[in-house]
């Protein structure tokens, strides 16, 4: 591939020795100077023999070869109908700019990047805005996700991975409409995959390490033979039907155990902000539950249906081989006590409730003591469940959220997600 053209009072010359323009082998020389150079000689400089960025990077200059870059890759794309170089280039001017941020060597370099990035990313808005055309931006998304994981504002690292997603399925299919963004590094650490090699990597093997600690601990405690690859075979990998569970998911799991910024001492996290923030996270993997059940029970209507009815499917589905029919009617009569008058005027059985399921009783029910035949524990953390999703934003007390009690509950969250895998996915 070859392009030489006059835009404005600059001399554009992009070549490469494929028929596309590769983000590696391939070399842009605007006014003879290469991209390469022009942002070492106009960002760096060495100053006792140290790398230091002597401008700020936003400037009249970085405006005018921006303006001129950008305009070649739309020049590319609209008149010779090259997506694949266009893409590339796009990459290719980003990746210019790691090695000047390469520069910082203290703590607050990934602050210092996540700046540089947001002001470089606000030009190429305005730029798009101006030119109505959009440039691929996956990888200053990209790199500004592992910036914020740094700094542990998850939320701006999760918003950039949805952000980096989005602009792979759109780049991504002008480029080739078999192309599969599920192969993408914000795909593949979106959905906590260790099989290929990415940029997030060796972070998500940790995490993979931590929940396969629950896997184990789950397959203790009911008995079972699961398996972070059949997780993988059953749920991340459910690309079309879970792609945005998946990404909540990993979300949640990510705020809750990425080491550097987790507290668990007791002494220090047992106070009322921190239950006000647990309940909140339970409340979210609730819903999170609560959205994959629905889209399996009632995929035509799973936003509408009720968690009690999402709750019962599974309960049946559960107790087929353990329970008559009796059995059955008891459960759903024992669930919908619940729902009725008796309930209202005594809230506290919630935090009863709660506290006996926690200890996976074998009774199904805690105030019934003529009732004997011992419980399926996956019913019993089903029932959990949905007693904390349909109650507790109302009626949860907040002492009973200490750190102790909050980690038995998010134990049964996981629990809850590895139900749902095996028995309706």
């Amino acid at each position: 591939m070859e392009y030489n053209k006059n835009i404005g009072d600059f001399h554009v010359l992009i070549f490469s020795q494929g028929n596309f323009f590769p983000q590696t082998g391939g070399t842009v020389i605007i006014n003879n100077q290469t991209i390469t150079t022009w942002i070492e000689k106009n960002y760096i400089e060495i100053v006792n023999n140290r790398r230091i960025i002597k401008t700020n990077l936003v400037n009249g200059d970085l405006e005018s070869i921006l303006n001129v870059f950008f305009k070649a890759i739309k020049d590319i794309e609209e008149n010779q109908n090259d997506y694949v170089s266009s893409n590339h280039l796009a990459d290719y001017f980003f990746n210019q700019f790691p090695p000047v941020w390469g520069t910082y060597n203290n703590v607050y370099k990934s602050l210092e990047e996540i700046d540089l990035w947001n002001d470089l990313l606000a030009e190429v808005y305005e730029w798009e805005r101006q030119n109505n055309f959009t440039i691929k931006k996956g990888t200053p998304f990209f790199f500004n996700v592992t910036n914020y994981l740094d700094t542990g504002n998850f939320d701006f690292a999760f918003y950039y991975t949805h952000k980096a997603l989005e602009d792979d399925k759109i780049r991504g299919s002008k480029q080739n409409p078999n192309y599969d963004y599920h192969d993408s590094p914000a795909f593949l650490f979106a959905s906590m995959s260790i099989e290929k090699r990415h940029y997030l990597y060796w972070t998500i093997r940790d995490f993979v390490k931590k929940l396969e600690t629950f896997i184990e601990k789950y397959n203790n405690e009911f008995n079972e033979n699961l398996s972070y690859q059949k997780i993988r075979d059953k749920f991340f990998s459910k690309h079309i039907e879970f792609e945005d569970e998946i990404l909540y998911f990993t979300y949640l799991f990510i705020t809750r155990f990425y080491q550097v910024y987790n507290i668990d001492t007791f002494e220090l996290y047992d106070n009322e902000f921190a239950k006000m923030r647990n309940l909140n996270y339970i409340l979210s993997f609730c819903i999170l539950v609560d959205q994959i059940m629905g889209k399996k029970i009632n995929p035509n209507n799973y936003r509408e249906t009720f968690i009690r009815h999402k709750s019962f499917k599974l309960i049946e589905g559960l107790s087929n081989n353990l329970f008559s029919i009796n059995d059955e009617k008891y459960i759903k009569h024992k669930v919908k006590f619940y729902e009725g008058k008796e309930y209202f005027r005594a809230p506290w059985l919630i935090n009863i409730s709660l506290k006996v399921m926690l200890r996976r009783k074998k009774r199904l029910h805690p105030f019934n003591s003529t009732y004997t035949k011992i419980a399926n524990k996956k019913i019993i953390n089903t029932m959990l469940i949905y007693l904390l999703r349909n109650h507790g934003a109302h009626d949860l007390k907040l002492e009973y959220l200490d750190t102790r009690i909050f980690q038995e509950i998010l134990k049964s969250l996981l629990f809850q997600m590895f139900i749902i895998i095996q028995e309706l996915l």
